[in-house]
């Protein structure tokens, strides 16, 4: 779909539509319905609105194609009014239609209509138990009146014709207070339907004459419905009747027009639609006289004025087989039982929606009834003996505990009578005794088809050949991904909010063109925020292909968590950064489906990763999507947090759900004693949860529990409920930790450390590294055993202070209870700062681990350090002293960068680096940190601040450690790079000639450090201008390569890229091709295609096309290479701007049509501008892009702007690097062609001369551009009249012919008399 907002197709506002009835049976729902489907299948956007509350009906014509067929969880127009009423405070006036969003409470109906046609349906409202009672017990009068209803229908109003061509509404019959609104305040066009009987007229016409005095705008058109032309004569007397109640309302028309109006408007009665709910633009052919569609063409075209008149059809075949899915069919396994309940425990709700949608596709009446320990449904009213039902009972281990599980043992005893009884177990489940006799079956293990089958044959029906409505996802399927914590199986309760937090969302959102739904949960420390949605996740995340768990209170590890979800789904991207932000735009396009994204503990959705830094940091709000089909839960402490309207406020529990709690985990306690409990806890759901752990271990008498509760109590929960509450809170954990420090001193000892921990999951590397068993052994000798670690752990477990994480050895300790064992530590501040210490300890212990492993992109390596990366900030670890522990530190930036995640790197290294220098000074480790911070600064292009920490860096460490230390020789090849970023290419080939000698001397020719080094010095000659000293150094590190690391090894391939270009600069073309095809199938074997390396290479590869002449392979792989690297990194990294020049060279150099030349130059400004931006006016990669863009003006026939530019880039950069460079022979060349096509050919002959000079000192005699330039100079001076030069021209012309091949490209500019152009790429 598209167009979801601004003026209806551009023609002005919509047109909103009330279909009304005084009285029932007309008909109006259905003409409503095919009028909708008609105006949609003319490209209209309609929607469709059943206000008819108390009796609705339009769903039936429209459930085929809903994703909800039953609206059990569609909200709707009661959902959208009582949301509004509930507003506290209530909003201004001038913002209410931000909550008049109809789309937010409309599903489209799943069928593709011509153009961009489609239908949004707006339920009357969820159709759960509550639904009746909802309805009419509405105040509508004091809320039209009294509570600002009035202005927010206006407000509806205006929201339904600016997004919509035509909204429909269904409005109640009769006199009521929600027809008033739908026949007098909202409509344009009033649809007046009656039958022909005596009342219905006059019923009718009385409200028509209302509506025309009350509201003059509404247009009025009264249209008899159900017309039978059995009794002619009677007939004929009820028309004349009709015409002449309804004269008044059409006074505005003559006799003549008034009689082809009854004749156009009158809709015929068809026994054929008696039966079922099916559309007429289905039932009938189209182009048929007397057939009910052709009726509603005609009222079709009234009501839109003659736009529009008729149905675009759709072929036979598909009309036919739509056709068979309104159609009833034959359930001879039900007999008359075509009603089917299904009861269910809510934690199932899933499965019972996927039955209930497999059953009413094939016209099955469904009611869903679920329950939970802590909600009895409430039992309709008994139905007449003579109606027989089908009850499916899911059976599960959550099923046995609700109050459904008693009904359905009373069906069994009570033996056949008019319900059947069937069970289906959605999971492994050992069936209660009493109830294995029942007919069952099992979905444990099976895919869908399966299950589809089996519920069927259950039923004794055929199942249909086509599955339910695609919206309606199967439970068992598996997902494209998902990471979330493992269910809580002692959850309880909070049903209501689950319900609601459903409902905020809405499954309207789950489609690819509308806003992501998204709803969060606030208050206060162990209300069980975190619970709530995990248990969503668990509940509803059938329904979605992606679900991610992001643990978002600490910020830096958000970006890393998204761009684990994009290695998950296989989205490319080179940093961390750059992954996350692809992930989140193929999300939000829906490329991988329905999703959601949980954000627990958000802090501040609004503040950035603080790296200090000039670059584009992100808050964590960027990382939440704001369209797509998907939803987003965030929870926080706090409800101004995020831009989420209406966060649902999370309090303690109700009673009900205490005791419900305490009775799933304690068999035997009494009701009362679990309310005495409960009450003594203030129903705090943490609280609950500790001492029915407490009292399940200990099995310690309730009073005595309660005695102890009142002796305790703690400042640590000061932000946790009321006073009252917090003591008891503070007691329960009192409690368990005492009697786990006298039956378990060393896993009372292990809760301290980790309270020093994050939050977030503790993995068993730090549980069971050395150092926690040395420490913990200290108190019991059988702890340094790792089976004994596990016990203490089961300890922790079992008093639930303490909970295992996702089915691994790793725990959870909640951070209210961390908070608590902090604050009774710092009783005694010698033991707080011990174990403190020993936190830190721990950790820095693991990293040590790690020194075995030689390859730090190994990963192991990586899953350490990713295991470390949660605790560092809140152990205090940057306070610590210990050596160990700040080389953790060190070691921890390096590998954040490494792994790519640049702005955490850059975050963690300047917060370090500035609490060292204040404690240490420029000690060793500050200053190894300092070389690490530059790393990813570098990599964020911020040279300058790499720079200044460089510079800094090496005259320390030269001067603590000595100019050959390997610290300091690390830090000198940063230190060149950082130099060349800035484009000071002089004085970074100067430290990296410096650099190169100590690595030779000290470490030899074929070692790791002398191979970078190498590579580096090799750059930086080709940077100064001396390309042929950069080639011989390039082509010998990648000889010792080959010998030393060998074919297999990434670097090895890296420096094959590098002499590969090296090649072409010095003008070998072809080796330079073939050389990049080898290095680029190495690549993919070893990284596979599409990894960076790959596309360096492809980047390369398409220069050394278009350099012999293969313009059109050069253009493709120019254009794919850009493509992948703006969908992984953005269209401001480097490569991506160095692939979008070749993308510019290759259109200009390919065929010289107008139009790729205008091409060529909008990509070259692209380029030029951003790098302005990126780098700088002065910068030489800003530089060589003006040098071409003055090419591509030339090509557009701008010569004076070519001029103009190539003398501002020319004049820069022979200040920068001097008039020999490469670059400014180039930039010289563009500005002769530029004089040239201004008819200023001596001045052009001189500057070509200039060029000719620098080509031949820089690449020797026969280089293809001292060839060309050879041909420029004698063109210009052929040009200019200088004697000889045709004699020169010649000569010229002769040694291009016998140097190159005649595809070449300078061959072919020489044969047809053009210059010879010359495009600067960019180095790497």
């Amino acid at each position: 779909m598209t167009q979801r907002s601004g003026n209806p197709g551009g023609d002005g506002p919509g047109t909103v539509v009330t279909f009304y009835s005084f009285k029932g049976g007309t008909g109006r729902t259905m003409a409503l319905a095919n009028v909708a489907w008609i105006l949609a299948s003319n490209g209209k956007r309609v929607l469709t609105m059943d206000w008819d509350l108390e009796a609705p009906g339009l769903y039936r014509y429209f459930f085929p194609f809903l994703g909800d067929p039953a609206l059990d969880s569609t909200p709707g127009v009661i959902d959208l009014v009582r949301d509004f009423d509930a507003l506290v405070p209530r909003p201004p006036a001038d913002r209410y239609q931000e909550y008049a969003r109809v789309e937010r409470y409309a599903s489209s109906l799943r069928w593709d209509f011509p153009g961009h046609g489609y239908i949004d349906f707006v339920s009357p409202g969820r159709q759960t138990p509550e639904y009746s009672q909802a309805v009419n017990t509405y105040d509508w009068r004091g809320f039209h009146e009294r509570r600002g209803g009035s202005a927010f229908l206006d407000a509806l109003r205006r929201d339904m014709r600016e997004n919509y061509d035509y909204a429909l509404i269904d409005s109640r019959t009769g006199y009521s207070d929600t027809s008033g609104i739908t026949t007098l305040q909202l409509p344009d066009v009033l649809v007046n339907c009656f039958t022909f009987n005596t009342q219905a007229i006059k019923g009718t016409a009385g409200i028509a004459r209302d509506v025309q005095r009350q509201a003059p705008k509404v247009r009025i058109l009264p249209v008899p419905m159900r017309v039978e032309d059995a009794e002619q004569g009677k007939l004929e007397v009820s028309r004349d009747h009709a015409r002449e109640q309804f004269r008044e309302v059409l006074q505005d028309l003559g006799e003549a027009e008034q009689e082809r109006y009854w004749g156009d408007v009158e809709i015929p009665y068809k026994p054929f639609y008696a039966y079922e709910e099916i559309l007429a633009t289905v039932g009938d052919r189209p182009r048929q006289e007397n057939t009910l569609l052709a009726a509603y063409e005609r009222l079709t075209a009234m009501i839109t004025d003659g736009k529009v008149t008729a149905l675009r059809p759709i072929v036979e075949d598909q009309r036919r087989q739509l056709l068979s899915r309104f159609e009833r069919v034959k359930t001879s396994g039900l007999g008359q039982r075509n009603r089917v309940r299904i009861d269910f425990a809510v934690r199932d709700r899933m499965w019972a929606e996927w039955i209930s949608a497999q059953l009413a596709a094939v016209g099955v009446t469904v009611e869903l009834r679920g329950s939970s320990p802590s909600f009895t449904h409430t039992t309709a009213a008994p139905e007449a003996p003579e109606v027989a039902e089908t009850v499916i009972a899911l059976l599960s281990p959550d099923f046995r505990t609700t109050p459904l599980l008693d009904g359905v043992r009373r069906l069994v005893n009570a033996g056949p009578g008019p319900k059947r009884l069937v069970a289906v177990c959605p999971m492994e489940y050992v069936v209660e005794h009493d109830l294995a006799g029942l007919p069952n079956i099992s979905f444990a293990g099976k895919r869908s088809e399966t299950a589809r089958r089996d519920l069927f044959a259950l039923l004794g029906m055929t199942a249909p050949t086509e599955p339910a409505t695609e919206g309606v996802r199967y439970p068992g399927s598996p997902r494209k991904a998902q990471s979330a914590p493992p269910r809580n199986d002692s959850f309880t309760g909070r049903d209501h909010i689950l319900e609601e937090v459903r409902s905020r969302m809405g499954a309207n959102a789950l489609r690819v063109d509308t806003p992501t739904g998204r709803a969060g949960l606030y208050g206060l420390g162990g209300m069980g925020k975190t619970q709530i949605a995990l248990e969503y996740v668990h509940r509803y995340g059938a329904q979605y292909d992606v679900v991610w768990w992001v643990e978002a209170d600490q910020l830096t590890t958000v970006p890393r968590t998204i761009a684990e979800l994009g290695d998950r789904l296989g989205v490319p991207g080179d940093s961390v950064a750059e992954r996350a932000q692809s992930t989140l735009d193929q999300l939000q396009r829906g490329d991988h489906g329905r999703f959601l994204l949980v954000f627990d503990n958000v802090s501040d959705a609004d503040r950035a990763i603080d790296t200090q830094s000039t670059a584009a940091a992100v808050a964590l709000q960027d990382y939440i999507p704001t369209e797509g089909p998907g939803h987003v839960i965030i929870t926080s402490r706090h409800a101004d947090t995020v831009s989420v309207p209406d966060m649902v406020h999370i309090d303690t529990f109700s009673r009900n759900e205490s005791i419900a709690l305490f009775r799933r985990r304690l068999r035997n306690i009494s009701e009362a004693d679990a309310s005495r409990v409960s009450e003594a806890l203030g129903d705090l759901p943490m609280a609950v949860e500790l001492a029915s752990a407490w009292l399940r271990t200990t099995v310690m008498p309730v009073d005595t529990y309660l005695q102890l509760l009142r002796e305790q109590g703690s400042r640590a929960l000061s932000d946790v409920g009321t006073a009252a509450q917090q003591a008891s809170f503070t007691a329960a954990w009192q409690l368990s930790f005492d009697r786990l420090r006298q039956e378990n001193p060393a896993a009372a000892r292990m809760l301290e450390v980790c309270s020093f921990l994050s939050p977030e999951p503790i993995a068993a590397s730090v549980l069971y590294g050395a150092a926690m068993r040395e420490y913990l052994a200290e108190l019991d000798p059988e702890v340094g055993n790792a089976m004994m670690v596990g016990h203490c752990i089961g300890a922790l477990n079992r008093y639930g202070l303490a909970g295992p994480y996702n089915f691994t050895e790793s725990i959870q300790v909640h951070r209210l209870l961390q908070a608590t064992v902090r604050e009774w530590l710092a009783e005694d501040p010698e033991k707080f700062e011990r174990t403190r210490r020993q936190a830190h300890r721990v950790l820095a212990a693991v990293h040590a681990s790690l020194s075995g492993i030689r390859d730090e992109n190994s990963s192991e390596a990586r899953r350490r350090y990713a295991e470390l990366w949660p605790h560092l900030e809140p152990s205090g670890a940057a306070e610590s002293d210990d050596p160990h522990v700040r080389n953790w530190i060190v070691e921890q930036v390096r590998h954040t960068w490494l792994i790519s995640d640049h702005f955490a790197a850059v975050a963690l290294g300047s917060r370090v680096l500035g609490i060292w220098q204040q404690r240490f000074g420029d000690d060793a480790l500050t200053l190894r940190l300092a070389a690490q911070l530059a790393n990813p600064l570098r990599s964020l292009a911020e040279y300058r601040r790499a720079l200044d920490l460089d510079e800094k860096t090496l005259a320390l460490q030269r001067a603590h450690h000595g100019p050959d230390h390997p610290f300091t020789l690390v830090t000198a090849r940063n230190y060149g790079a950082d130099l060349r970023g800035l484009g000071r290419y002089p004085a970074a080939y100067e430290s990296d000639q410096d650099t190169y000698d100590r690595c030779v001397r000290i470490f030899g020719e074929e070692h790791e450090d002398t191979f970078k080094a190498a590579n580096n010095l090799a750059i930086s000659l080709n940077a100064v201008g001396r390309p042929a000293e950069g080639l011989v150094l390039h082509e010998r590190t990648y000889q010792q390569r080959r010998q030393v690391t060998g074919l297999k090894n990434l670097l090895t391939w890296s420096t094959a890229v590098n002499v590969a270009q090296g090649l072409r600069d010095m003008g070998r073309y072809r080796e330079s091709l073939v050389l990049l095809l080898e290095t680029r199938e190495r690549l993919v074997e070893l990284v596979g295609e599409g990894a960076p390396d790959v596309l360096r290479a492809d980047r390369s590869l398409a220069v050394s096309r278009r350099r012999i002449g293969e313009f059109d392979a050069a253009l493709v792989l120019s254009r794919d290479t850009w493509g992948a690297y703006r969908e992984r990194f953005g269209d401001l990294h480097p490569d991506t701007l160095a692939c979008l020049t070749n993308l510019a060279c290759d259109l200009y150099y390919s065929n010289g049509a107008p139009a790729v030349f205008e091409e060529a130059r909008r990509l070259g400004e692209q380029v030029y501008q951003r790098y302005v931006e990126i780098l700088g006016e002065e910068h030489p990669f800003t530089l060589a892009a003006a040098s071409n863009l003055s090419l591509f003006l030339r090509g557009c026939q701008e010569p004076g702007a070519a001029l103009d530019l190539a003398n501002s880039a020319l004049s820069r950069l022979e200040r920068l690097l001097g008039p020999g460079h490469p670059a400014s022979a180039v930039c010289r060349s563009a500005r002769a062609g530029a004089l040239s096509a201004l008819d200023r050919h001596e001045e052009a002959a001189s500057d070509d001369a200039v060029v000719l000079d620098a080509f031949r000192a820089l690449f020797g005699p026969d280089h293809p551009r001292v060839l060309a330039a050879e041909y420029d100079t004698a063109l210009e001076q052929v040009a200019a009249g200088v004697p000889q030069a045709e004699r020169a021209l010649g000569s010229a012309a002769r040694r291009v012919e016998q140097h190159l091949a005649p595809e070449s490209p300078i061959r072919r500019d020489v044969t047809t008399g053009r210059r010879v152009d010359f495009d600067l790429e960019m180095p790497p």
